[in-house]
């Protein structure tokens, strides 16, 4: 994963990045693995509940990819 999420924020020029995964009863989604982002940061990301109004969270339940500008 590490190489699969430095590889995305080179490409996207982006400052951090990270997977999440849904958990098994799809009622969150909990990150795997993160590059970049603060510890205060990733305090608040660890686990997120799917009906979070966030992007990633909206692309799960819509069930397709969400593109950010």
């Amino acid at each position: 994963l590490d190489l699969a999420v430095r590889t995305a924020i080179q490409t996207l020029g982006a400052s951090a990045g990270g997977v999440a995964l849904c958990t098994d009863d799809g009622e969150a989604l909990e990150l795997v693995h993160s590059r970049g982002y603060e510890p205060a940061v990733l305090a608040h990301v660890m686990r997120i509940p799917i009906e979070s109004a966030l992007p990633a969270c909206e692309a799960v339940r819509a069930g397709e990819a969400i593109y950010l500008d």
